[in-house]
């Protein structure tokens, strides 16, 4: 996606690692593992839910006032997940999604023409706030544990194991955090707002994120090639009043979309039961999804090639070039 952006040899730099960030009135410096130094503007840290950018600007933050607003880790894990990519099964249609529900745990298989994809879910024993790192015998153990457990269509999780390609076990990071930027530093995506990807807004939200701050910054820019920090602080904190509420509404839907498929507890169960008798699923995301996904942003200066209108017609409509 990246490779085929101008000038990439000069300005996209990979395998290196954050050691520290100094703010000054005109600028930034990033410091580097390997000695290195790189000047720019800001900084824009979207760099996971254990975001070594966030770690930094919580420290600058402290030592400017004293204090840091919220918990200084307000992300953790209380589910992890076994994600897979396999060859189709070829009794299952394409363009399907399966998910089968049950105690502490729950799975999603997705079908395209030649291939598909499956995660397993599981609540933790108990509750980590660290990245995790997981070895073979983890994930055959967690594999072990459910190879019995139907995925529908008559199938078992065993049947999905045996045509894998490849499988990766993680830990489901959930949180949202308080303060989004300080000085020239601002925070993007998972960075700032982790949630289950079994609702599918995780990345949808953090792309929002890009588009809200890419529309505030190029119209700054537009008035004022060289903003000041005051300036520049005054665009982070419309970019974070534009996409918080977003953030929020997503993150607790998929919040409660978690814990109701994986029955967290008897409440959970007990709503995930009657949930058909209310509608299911469609009704549910009809009435908490759609009214928070029909205002989607769009970049205000690009044209949208092939633009199209559902049952639910979107707030924002595509930008149209001046004649």
């Amino acid at each position: 996606m990246g490779w085929d952006l101008p000038d990439k040899e000069t300005r996209i730099f990979t395998s290196k690692k954050v050691i520290s960030i100094e703010t000054h009135a005109d600028g930034v410096q990033v410091h580097c593992d390997d000695g290195s130094i790189e000047k720019s503007s800001i900084v824009v840290g979207c760099d996971g839910a254990y975001s070594r950018v966030r770690g930094i600007m919580q420290d600058l933050r402290l030592k400017a006032s004293g204090h840091v607003c919220g918990s200084e880790m307000p992300i953790k894990a209380e589910y992890q997940a076994l994600v897979g990519y396999l060859n189709r099964i070829p009794q299952m249609q394409p363009g399907t999604i399966w998910e089968v529900r049950g105690n502490k745990t729950s799975f999603q298989v997705f079908m395209q023409e030649d291939v598909g994809w499956f995660l397993a879910y599981k609540r933790l024993t108990v509750p980590v706030s660290q990245s995790t790192q997981y070895s073979d015998d983890d994930v055959s153990a967690f594999a072990d544990s459910v190879m019995d457990h139907p995925v529908g269509e008559g199938l078992l999780f065993r049947d999905l194991w045996d045509v894998r390609k490849w499988t990766r076990m993680l830990n489901i990071e959930e949180g949202l955090v308080s303060e989004w930027h300080h000085d020239r530093i601002v925070l993007l995506g998972d960075s700032i707002h982790k949630m289950s990807p079994n609702a599918g807004l995780g990345m949808n939200q953090g792309w929002q994120g890009v588009v809200a701050l890419t529309n505030l910054l190029r119209k700054l820019l537009s008035e004022n090639p060289e903003p000041d920090t005051p300036a520049l602080t005054a665009i982070f904190e419309k970019y974070k009043k534009t996409c918080h509420k977003s953030a929020k509404d997503a993150a607790f839907l998929s919040n409660l979309y978690l814990r109701t498929t994986c029955w967290h507890n008897v409440a959970y169960k007990v709503a995930d039961i009657l949930g058909p008798y209310l509608g299911g699923d469609p009704a549910i995301f009809r009435l908490m999804a759609s009214p928070m996904i029909k205002r989607g942003l769009i970049l205000d200066s690009t044209p949208e090639p092939g633009y199209k209108e559902g049952n639910i017609p979107w707030d924002n409509k595509p930008y149209v070039a001046e004649q």
